[in-house]
């Protein structure tokens, strides 16, 4: 098994004014980017300090996975436990919650989660050569289908005069081993397809 220490961040230790946390006066927690990473062993070390707040703790897991996002479009979940942390969550210098759940409340293990949100914007590259753009944006919510996303996308290719059921949408994955491709099928509900990835 590999050896998780080279991993730690010393960018992602964090303190209420910013400075780096001295390794002694707080808490240190592993974070592991998804159940793929969970399942694999794979974390990074964060630091944290009694008067953290909640969102410097999920900005610190977003820095030490290099990941440019937004920290409220993220939360952490204690592994093994149903507390989740989420960004808007504040502890006090006491360490306890101010609202929901606190880090310090919790164990030493934690998932990054995206947060499940009521829209998001997909990119569907058509099979065919096209002049412009590689893909074509779609805005997907919780009704969204594979057909419906289908339809969408045909009408701004500018053939919205095709039968939708002559096409089909087909998932990519790609890992750092292979490449996956599955076929979505018509009913298949866009959002929760992205919920179950950004899990992985």
């Amino acid at each position: 098994m590999r050896n998780n220490s080279d991993d730690f961040d010393q960018s992602a230790a964090v303190s209420k004014d910013g400075q780096p946390a001295a390794a002694d006066s707080g808490k240190q927690l592993k974070v592991f980017d998804g159940d793929d990473g969970a399942k694999r062993g794979h974390f990074r070390l964060i630091s944290i300090l009694r008067a953290t707040r909640n969102e410097e703790v999920v900005e610190a897991a977003l820095r030490a996975f290099y990941l440019p996002d937004e920290p409220q479009h993220f939360e952490l979940q204690e592994i093994g436990g149903l507390q989740r942390l989420h960004s808007d969550d504040i502890m006090n210098r006491n360490g306890s919650p101010d609202n929901r759940s606190s880090v310090k409340d919790g164990g030493d293990a934690w998932l990054l989660r995206a947060k499940l949100r009521d829209a998001e914007v997909i990119k569907v590259y058509a099979s065919w050569p096209r002049p412009g753009a590689a893909f074509v944006p779609i805005t997907v919510s919780k009704n969204s289908t594979a057909e419906s996303v289908l339809t969408e996308v045909l009408s701004q290719l500018d053939r919205q005069d095709e039968d939708s059921s002559n096409f089909y949408l087909l998932e990519v994955f790609m890992s750092s081993k292979q490449v996956q491709r599955q076929t979505l099928t018509p009913q298949e509900k866009i959002l929760d397809k992205l919920q179950e990835i950004r899990k992985v």
